[in-house]
């Protein structure tokens, strides 16, 4: 089976409020897993017709 490789698109969303980096630091210093998120997630859109599109890193919300 053969491979074909695409360029996506990746566009870059910042999020209007950061964490603290105080904050940050202390919780990243015993994370666990499933317990301290990010502000950001990578999101994309796909249909059958279309592929994969509107991909990018978003503020962190619920998925849809």
């Amino acid at each position: 089976m053969s491979s074909k490789t695409s360029t996506l698109p990746f566009s870059y969303h910042p999020a209007a409020e950061r964490m603290p980096a105080e904050e940050r630091e202390r919780l990243l210093a015993n994370p666990g897993f499933g317990r301290v998120f990010t502000e950001h997630m990578v999101g994309a859109h796909w249909t059958p017709e279309g592929g994969w599109r509107d991909a990018g890193l978003v503020p962190y919300s619920k998925l849809e």
